[in-house]
């Protein structure tokens, strides 16, 4: 058995702002049940500049801020001269050169008429599939829940399915006009945060089948290799946090890389991580606004679960929340049924970090 103090994470929540209370935030929404997509999407990332330059659909022609193809790598986008409009691929010398005046272009040595282009303020608009299949790029249209529609320009380099880029958009439940009330009555039952890694893939006890199977609130903490179908289940589940086996500033640069390519396909940032084992290290990832969570009972290979049981409920009788982090080994399957059997419903509860 092993405990180690968690008071670091009270000191952590209190400078970070009280992280544990907060939802996982949907990009775009505009109110509780709606929610707006971006218009347009290069690869997995919506078009930074959607509000001032959104998808424009004309005559059944769907339009697009013509450097929305400059941030697809190795493929450039400028004015030569006057009037003319160059989209050029820089691998293969693939282009398409418009005459912005003229409804003319040369695209790969051929010249075509009957090209539609226009200006709003300093924008330039080009036909999104001509643009595109030009220079060897993907569109695929989003019909939103809403009846709005959104264009999605890929490269092949995608992670997400269209489906799944989408859905991260969504909430994951229907909101539930109860489900304040519910939570405040749950406020007087005593919480075991269950923590757990991403199992390897030859694991013999995956904790995380164990908890998803049992239907028990569970945060899943990421390493930076995680899958793109991890983090969309992490996600689901609620609160995620994020792993670094560094310390200090290099602690702080490298759970900030995670978080910048995960927020990529979530839209959000987590702030919650472990802790890193030393006051100093964890007092900098305070200081960055991360969370380091310190478990209060790990439960390994050499743990006794019987004993670690036994004092987690002595330790709850005096507090009102402990943290457990489980490993992927026999002990931990022991635990969690002794937490099935034993423990009190209406006493005890196991949650996420974000509830």
């Amino acid at each position: 058995m092993k405990r180690i103090a968690g008071l670091f994470l009270v000191f952590a929540v209190l400078l970070c702002g009280g992280f544990l209370a907060g939802a996982v935030p949907v990009s775009g929404g505009t109110a509780a049940d709606t929610v707006i997509l971006p218009t347009l999407f290069h690869n997995d990332e919506a078009w930074y500049k959607d509000g001032a330059a959104p998808l424009v659909i004309r005559d059944g022609v769907y339009f697009v801020p013509a450097e929305l193809f400059g941030l697809f790598e190795g493929i450039r986008v400028s004015m030569p001269s006057e009037g003319n409009l160059l989209i050029f691929r820089e691998d293969d010398e693939r282009y398409i050169s418009i005459r912005t005046g003229e409804g003319r272009a040369a695209v790969n040595g051929t010249v075509i008429g009957g090209v539609q282009v226009f200006r709003d303020g300093s924008v330039y608009y080009v036909d999104a599939a001509l643009a595109a299949e030009t220079v060897g790029l993907r569109t695929e249209t989003i019909l939103q829940e809403n009846g709005r529609i959104s264009l999605r320009v890929t490269d092949g380099t995608e992670l997400l399915t269209t489906e799944q880029l989408e859905d991260s958009y969504y909430p994951q439940e229907p909101a539930d006009e109860f489900a304040g009330l519910e939570e405040m009555e749950k406020l007087d039952l005593k919480r075991i945060f269950i923590l757990c890694r991403e199992p390897a893939a030859d694991a013999e006890y995956r904790v995380l089948d164990l908890l998803q199977k049992y239907e028990m609130g569970y945060t899943l903490f990421l390493s930076a290799d995680t899958s793109v179908e991890s983090l969309l289940s992490a996600l689901a589940g609620g609160e995620y946090g994020i792993l670094t086996d560094a310390s200090g500033e290099e602690a702080v640069a490298e759970l900030n890389a995670i978080n910048e390519r995960f927020s990529r396909i979530t839209h959000y940032r987590t702030h919650f991580t472990m802790s890193t084992g030393t006051y100093a290290s964890d007092e900098k990832l305070v200081s960055a606004a991360y969370c380091p969570v310190s478990p209060d009972f790990i439960v390994d290979s050499s743990a006794d679960a019987g004993v670690v049981f036994a004092d987690m409920l002595q330790y709850l009788e005096e507090n009102n929340y402990c943290f457990l982090l489980l490993e992927d080994c026999w002990q931990t399957q022991q635990i969690l049924e002794k937490m099935l059997i034993r423990i009190d419903r209406e006493k005890y509860i196991t949650s996420n970090l974000g509830h």
